[in-house]
């Protein structure tokens, strides 16, 4: 398959067909662009793909990083003295080897996941981690309440959900992709017996949540893990308690 772009979508291809598939490029200016990629198979058929990037205006220290496991990149950028992915993983453990239900795609027909990560199960994660795993890529982690709250202090006292959001003054980089949870249905007869487990997806295009570690015995269920939430037109970043069965989306953050 041969491949080439065109990065400012204005119909003067930037590179000639190469069958390189993964390119990285700095743009110069900030700005809204229409990156194009055009494909031709062996028989010369092409096909066209455009995908809109935003360059933020503000002077933010970014990088990138490569997932040895999968081969997948995810953006980074440093806000106050951490680093975080800019991204939202998209590690995906095999569930007859790792702990069942650890993390869903929503909406994968429609290639949710690629386009914005996996979702991860609050508990669950919780277990992975302390049985010695890590979800994360070599030298990231999940993050607990302590690295939220220690991000939320970088974020500013007017246009705090702007900063966190795609082209925001943090480079956060955050997509309203809602969150869900789960609920197991039991026998009529055998309550101990599980025959069915429910999953709800909510939010999305109105509000995102993001995983933490942290959870907290002798509450409710529904107030017992920690997690990073926005709301579409509330200008606020909530650190706050939620679902324990809930599943959130995941930023990894750089180990110390």
């Amino acid at each position: 398959m041969l491949i080439c772009w065109d990065f400012e979508g204005d119909g003067n291809w930037d590179t000639g067909w190469s069958y390189e598939k993964v390119l990285f490029h700095q743009f110069s200016e900030p700005g809204e662009y229409w990156l194009t990629m055009e494909a031709q198979d062996e028989g010369g058929e092409k096909a066209t793909t455009k995908t809109r990037i935003l360059v933020s205006p503000y002077a933010v220290q970014t990088g990138y990083i490569q997932d040895r496991r999968d081969g997948k990149y995810y953006g980074t950028v440093k806000i106050g003295d951490q680093w975080w992915m800019s991204d939202n993983l998209d590690y995906r453990t095999n569930p007859k080897m790792d702990i069942p239900m650890l993390q869903k795609c929503y909406d994968e027909a429609n290639g949710m996941c690629d386009l914005y990560g996996a979702l991860y199960q609050g508990e669950r994660s919780v277990g992975y981690t302390e049985a010695g795993k890590n979800v994360c890529p070599d030298e990231w982690r999940l993050p607990a309440k302590e690295d939220w709250l220690k991000l939320g202090e970088q974020v500013p006292a007017t246009g705090r959900l702007e900063s966190m959001l795609v082209g925001g003054s943090l480079g956060f980089n955050a997509h309203y992709t809602g969150s869900g949870s789960f609920a197991f249905m039991y026998h009529p007869i055998y309550p101990e017996v599980v025959i069915d487990t429910i999953y709800t997806f909510s939010g999305l295009y109105q509000e995102v949540k993001f995983l933490s570690l942290t959870t907290r015995a002798f509450f409710s269920e529904y107030q017992a893990q920690f997690y990073m939430g926005l709301i579409r037109n509330v200008d606020a970043v909530d650190l706050m308690w939620g679902n324990l069965n809930g599943y959130f989306y995941a930023r990894c953050i750089k180990k110390d």
